[in-house]
């Protein structure tokens, strides 16, 4: 009889070859390709059956935009989890994105409410940050304890909505959470080499900056709240950043734990060697994704 691999241990290698195999990165070789694919970008994924099984799920609008929360029925804590998602602000929620969500969820116990941001280049930082502020102004009305996090793009959004909280000098989330974030929107860090590049199988940097400037519409890339690398890191909750070492964005997440080092901020860099970008995505397969989410749940108790 023949044994069936067994897919909740997969090694991060096996994810690695399939990524390049199905040229995964191919999307961002160019400005042409991005364009290409976001002519025919595909609706947002649907919440699996899985997670609406455990969760009671609310829709709502905030500035003619849509904000998903999701509470789980059983067992629910008193946290909160503000979840932006990534895609090079080009490209909508995956099914990836909900296994993230669902895994915490089902094994923390948590609420989480997921703003729907416009994509560039309909929407823009100067129209989206606005927005997600309102969204986690909302949040905070609803919960005392209130976490943020990001992935990618959604990353930077996440720190940049932090470093407008702290710069209004309003409450500010317990947490934040960056899985694999874009931080600096130039990606120009020098770095990012060639051999770094040839690693990565699922960015690449030429599409990746054309994404920015769509995202920046006209602004200047070197603002603190468009690539936070340049921002001053004082005054922010405790930050945990999650990276695989794989990534052309891992360089910027180095140095940005530097920096938040030197400036006395509190910045825990977690690398993860021989990962791709945004491999927490994908808990059912990889036990280093479950490892990045429990250490998550476990920070919000």
């Amino acid at each position: 009889m023949l044994n069936k691999p067994n897919l909740s241990h997969l090694p991060m290698s096996a994810i690695t070859r399939l990524l390049f195999l199905i040229n995964r990165r191919a999307k961002f070789e160019n400005a042409c390709a991005v364009e290409k694919h976001i002519a025919k970008r595909k609706a947002r994924a649907d919440i699996p059956k899985s997670l609406r099984k455990i969760c009671d799920i609310s829709h709502n609008d905030i500035m003619e935009r849509e904000v998903i929360t999701l509470s789980p029925k059983h067992g629910k804590s008193t946290a909160t989890l503000m979840y932006l998602h990534g895609g090079a602000y080009v490209f909508d929620l995956v099914s990836q994105h909900w296994q993230l969500v669902e895994y915490l969820i089902k094994n923390g116990g948590i609420s989480v409410v997921v703003p729907i941001y416009r994509l560039a280049p309909q929407g823009t930082a100067d129209t989206e940050l606005p927005f997600v502020l309102a969204v986690y102004d909302r949040v905070c009305a609803m919960s005392d304890r209130v976490f943020v996090a990001g992935d990618s793009a959604g990353g930077n959004l996440a720190m940049n909505l932090t470093l407008s909280l702290r710069d209004k000098g309003v409450a500010l989330p317990k947490r934040l959470f960056l899985f694999s974030p874009w931080l600096d929107l130039n990606t120009d860090n020098p770095d990012i080499d060639e051999k770094l590049q040839a690693k990565d199988p699922m960015l690449a940097v030429d599409g990746i900056r054309w994404c920015a400037g769509l995202w920046a519409n006209g602004a200047d890339l070197n603002s603190p709240l468009l690539s936070p690398i340049f921002a001053d890191l004082t005054g922010l909750p405790p930050l945990h950043i999650y990276q695989g070492e794989n990534d052309i964005f891992c360089p910027d997440a180095k140095k940005l734990a530097q920096k938040a080092s030197e400036q006395g901020a509190d910045c825990t860099l977690n690398l993860y060697e021989n990962a791709f970008h945004v491999f927490m995505a994908l808990p059912k397969l990889l036990p280093e994704a479950r490892a990045v989410l429990d250490d998550v749940i476990e920070r919000m108790k």
